[in-house]
Order: structure tokens, then sequence, then C-alpha cells
């Protein structure tokens, strides 16, 4: 008997080793590949309320927080060093929960625009934005200063650089509003950029990964006219915002700019969804700014939600989909004229309080089941 109990004991303990192996062999997809993007009223939280949210997207199983960091706002006076703590703040509390950021480099200032006065004009001199490029990486890279600075903080350095946002138009050649240069042609200016920020970043972090501005639209057109500029060589992974009413267009659209980027003589890309959304606009937008297709009721963004991260997921080794960031975590719901106000798996209250919404509930679902976590908190498996 007693020869019996410890045979019992013996294949517990085995068990209890065993665990963690088990469960990580659950997971659908590789750590990271679910995200959320920090914008908004997020990164404008006091440091206690936005700790809490970090807490929130952990149990809601985000593992990855995309953040545009805007150098207009970083050096607006260029005899000074980058200001950097707008961004430190959201790297930091993002870190103390071992979630890894994205950090999107966009907006040159007003010194170093080519058109001054104009949001989104891209850098007179793609070298300063390199430069630039290259202060972000020494500073929240693998060899960054920042983490030097605040051993009290996991180390959790930014590996992801993603150069710009959206440049490219609908029409073929055209910049977007977001690279506002007109009557030039967009591909060329940004291929400058891009190289002038690789060149920057990995020499200050050579662990660093270059990820293309995301293209929106008919992305399988764009991509190539980058290619053809020269842009092939200089990015490791591609992005993709893709904003549809049918979650199926998603898998559509990856595969079509796939097979575009190989037929232009690229090698093939890990690529990024760094902006998935519907939004819950439905019904409170003034007349005629509502698209009845994309903008859903709290429960229909839920459902979108739900199926597109799903059919990203099943898609993501044949297609070499990287990971997915939902636009946007936070959201005010409260605009008549902004459908993206709408957006956020969390609802900011008027009096400051934050509720869920059913696209969160959605997210977490997701996530368990993807991420091995079916009966868990996720974080605890």
């Amino acid at each position: 008997m007693r020869r019996l109990i410890l045979i019992l004991c013996a294949a517990a303990v085995a068990v209890a080793i065993l665990a963690p192996s088990a469960v990580a062999a659950e997971r659908k997809v590789p750590f990271g590949f679910l995200g959320a993007m920090a914008d908004g009223p997020l990164v404008d939280r006091p440091d206690a309320t936005l700790d809490a949210e970090t807490a929130v997207m952990v149990r809601t199983g985000v593992e990855r927080l995309r953040l545009a960091l805007y150098w207009s706002q970083a050096q607006p006076d260029p005899t000074l060093a980058p200001d950097f703590s707008a961004t430190e703040r959201i790297v930091a509390a993002a870190a103390r929960r071992r979630i890894p950021a994205l950090l999107t480099i966009v907006t040159a200032p007003a010194w170093a625009q080519k058109h001054p006065g104009r949001e989104w004009s891209p850098p007179a001199d793609p070298a300063a934005y390199g430069r630039f490029a290259g202060q972000v990486a020494a500073r929240f890279g693998s060899r960054g200063t920042f983490w030097a600075e605040h051993p009290e903080l996991p180390r959790v350095p930014v590996r992801d650089y993603q150069i710009w946002n959206e440049p490219a138009g609908f029409a073929p050649g055209i910049g977007s509003v977001f690279w506002d240069d007109p009557g030039v042609p967009y591909a060329p200016g940004y291929v400058a950029l891009l190289a002038a920020a690789r060149q920057q970043i990995l020499a200050a972090d050579p662990a660093a990964r270059i990820v293309l501005a995301a293209l929106f639209g008919k992305s399988w057109r764009t991509l190539p006219e980058l290619i053809d500029a020269g842009a092939g060589g200089l990015f490791d992974q591609y992005a993709l915002n893709v904003f549809t009413a049918k979650p199926r267009d998603l898998t559509e659209v990856a595969r079509r700019t796939r097979r575009a980027m190989l037929r232009a003589g690229a090698p093939p890309r890990p690529v990024l969804f760094t902006e998935l959304s519907w939004t819950a606009a439905r019904g409170k937008l003034e007349p005629g700014q509502e698209n009845r297709g994309y903008d859903r009721t709290p429960k229909g963004q839920a459902a979108r939600l739900a199926e597109g991260v799903t059919r990203l997921a099943a898609a993501r080794r044949k297609l070499g989909i990287a990971g997915v960031f939902w636009y946007t975590w936070l959201s005010r719901h409260t605009s008549p004229d902004y459908r993206f106000d709408y957006s956020g798996l969390r609802r900011l209250a008027p009096d400051g309080r934050v509720f869920a919404m059913p696209a969160q509930r959605a997210y977490r679902r997701v996530a368990r089941r993807l991420e091995g976590c079916a009966k868990r908190a996720i974080r605890d498996c």
C-alpha cells in the first residue's frame, strides 16, 4: 500500500513538472501574436490608472503593444536632445507586465519638415529622421539607456520599429494624407526615409527589426511600387492596416499582397496587421458620417473581432502573418463625427471610469483559445 502511495505521489509530481510544457503546447499562435494599439485617452491617463489598464491587458490576452512615437513632440527644438518621457511612461507600464512594444516613428517637427506647417509633411532630409530613429533605438533597444537607468523594471527592450504610417494612398504613385507631399511620387521619398532609418537603428541595436510603414487600401499595388523604388531589402516585416466590412477580406488582402511582393522579386517577409478594427459607431455619428458596412453595434463589433482574428490566426502559417494589433485599446465613445472614437475594447466614461466593451470580452475569449489558456487567466499559463 505504501508503495502504491509513493507511486501515485511520484506521478502527481511528474504531472506538475510537465504541466507548464503541456499548457505551452496548447498554444495555437506564438507569444506576441495578439496585440493592441496604445493611443488616444490611454496615453494621457495618470500613472496608477495606466498601470491598472496594462494589468487588464494581460488578463485580456494582449501580448504586445503598438505605440506611436511623435518626433514632432519629442524634439520640437533641434538644439535640444529628444525628450522621450511621454513614450517612456507607456514603455515602462508595459514592461512591468512584460509586454513588448512596437514603436511607430511619425511626424517630423516643423524645423525638419519639407513643407513647414503641414502636420504630415515628410522630412526635408531623410538623414535627420534616420538620426532621430537611431536615438530612439539607443534609448529603448536591447542596449538602451532607458533599461540601464531603470533596473527596477523587467528588461523588455523594444525590438520592432515601424518607419512612418500609411504613406501610400489608393491611387498608384500618390501619397496619402499621412505623406503630405503634393505632386511628388511618394515611393522614392519614403524609401530614402526607410534606408536612413534602417541604417541608424541597426547601428544602435543590431537586434532590431525594421517594419515597413503600414499599407492600406489596395496594398497589393502599392507594395510593388515601394519594392521597385528600392525598398525590397530594407525591411524585415511589412504591415497592413485593413478596414473592411467583411472579415474574410482580411486574408484575401494578405494573400494578394504577399503574392504581389513575391512577383516584384522581394524575398518573402512576414506581415503584421498593425491596425485591425471595426467600430461600435452605428447610430452614434451625425447623419452622413456612418458607414453601415463597417460601423457596427457593440455586439456586432465583438462578432467581427472574433471572426477576423480567428481567420488571421488560422492563415498565419500559409500567409506569413506574424501578429495582429487591434485598434484601439481605449476610446471615449462620444464623438459625433470620428468613427474611431468608438473602436476601443474599453470605454472611458466622462467621470474617468473605464468599462469593458463586448469587444474586449470577445478578444479575451479568442485569446484564451489561441494562447492555450482555455480555463485559466492568460498569464497563469
